[in-house]
């Protein structure tokens, strides 16, 4: 629907994410999310951890959200703020290029005869490590 009359839309859309940047407030209606699980594996929909939450949010919450994170990430882009080794969040930065360097420092470290430790942590599961009732009364 918004993307038939987004012409007609879009100064006022514009008008109140600029607004709510612009004096710091977030209404409490875009804050309210729909939360679904989703199953991560299909062929196991009878095992509970084998389904993720996904929050449906407003539309105004999303584009607010994505335009003060490009804004943040330009900013300490071009103030040289990001920590030298961060891939997430940066241009030109990924997956690969991190893997990229840890290869390259064990192979440096390698050459060195030096002892190289690697720590993988899978986070997979987390969401389901966190006390949800101790979570719920720290956010109220």
């Amino acid at each position: 629907m918004v993307k038939d009359c987004i012409d007609d839309l879009l100064p006022a859309i514009s008008n109140m994410v600029n607004s709510s940047l612009v004096d710091v407030y977030f209404p409490d209606i875009w804050k309210e999310a729909l939360v679904k699980p989703k199953l991560k594996k299909s062929n196991m929909d009878l095992i509970e951890k084998n389904y993720r939450p996904v929050s449906n949010l407003v539309f105004l919450s999303k584009v607010t959200e994505r335009i003060a994170a490009k804004q943040m990430c330009g900013h300490l882009s071009i103030n040289n703020l990001f920590p030298e080794f961060q891939s997430a969040y940066r241009n030109f930065h990924s997956t690969e290029t991190a893997l990229l360097r840890t290869r390259n420092d064990i192979l440096i470290n390698m050459n060195k005869q030096h002892v190289t430790l690697l720590v993988f942590l899978d986070l997979s599961a987390a969401f389901y490590t966190v006390d949800h009732d101790m979570h719920i009364v720290a956010v109220s």
